[in-house]
């Protein structure tokens, strides 16, 4: 009971610390979403600290204090409508790279997020170098691509990776005719059951079940674990993906 009470403190002074930011001034509204979830620029080193007492991570222990105060970095926050963080960004200025994002404890956003992550990335024409499931984007040549959702015959110039700490759980598909030139990470991966038709992988293809040199033993493997049957060359259209 002491401790179910020393918890109901802290989250109530973590609740009044957030309340608090901008009467303060330490954080300014960038965007909104319809529902009451919004993007805040965190403005001081007591933005920061706050951040990471909720999220559990190291931004605000003092190492980017000096760079929240100057304009090379710039720090956001995904904020829902009680004010409470879910992502936090940070952005080089100078070249509008997206260098971080990262949820709670530095793992990836929770998915439900992506919809605002992935809005505010677009919105502000970000390059990507952060890890592909922390936004659940990709970007190739100025255009961005939803992870879940690619388009057949698309081609990933380097590594994709679907790994995350928490794994992916739910269905997803891979699309036919998926071109990786680098490696493929499919760790964690259990709503995974099968790989489309023509994959290549021009890389090792890692998971749960080892690491293969080559899709058709990746494929073979897949089939005895999940009882799928090997697929069959299939007429598809050609899909061009739009900027986004």
């Amino acid at each position: 009971m002491k401790l179910q009470a020393e918890t109901l403190r802290n989250k109530f002074a973590q609740n009044t610390q957030f309340e608090a930011e901008e009467v303060n001034k330490d954080i300014e509204t960038v965007m909104t979403f319809d529902d009451g979830h919004r993007i805040v620029r965190m403005l001081t080193p007591a933005s920061l600290k706050k951040e990471t007492a909720f999220m559990g991570h190291c931004i605000g222990q003092g190492g980017y204090d000096d760079a929240v105060i100057g304009d090379a970095r710039r720090f956001y926050s995904l904020r829902d409508p009680q004010n409470k963080p879910h992502a936090t960004f940070e952005v080089e200025t100078e070249n509008n790279r997206l260098h971080q994002c990262k949820g709670k404890n530095n793992t990836s956003p929770v998915e439900k997020y992506f919809p605002y992550v992935q809005g505010f990335v677009k919105r502000e024409r970000f390059k990507l170098t952060e890890k592909t499931l922390h936004t659940g984007l990709i970007e190739q040549d100025g255009e961005y691509y939803d992870v879940f959702n690619l388009p057949p015959d698309f081609a990933v110039d380097g590594d994709l990776s679907y790994y995350t700490q928490e794994g992916i759980k739910r269905p997803f598909t891979l699309p036919e005719g998926l071109k990786v030139t680098g490696h493929l990470s499919l760790f964690s991966c259990t709503g995974l059951t099968a790989l489309p038709e023509e994959l290549e992988v021009k890389g090792i293809i890692y998971t749960d079940f080892g690491h293969f040199n080559d899709v058709a033993s990746a494929r073979r493997v897949f089939e005895e674990k999940f009882g799928t049957p090997a697929p069959q060359t299939s007429q598809r259209p050609v899909t061009t993906a739009l900027a986004l």
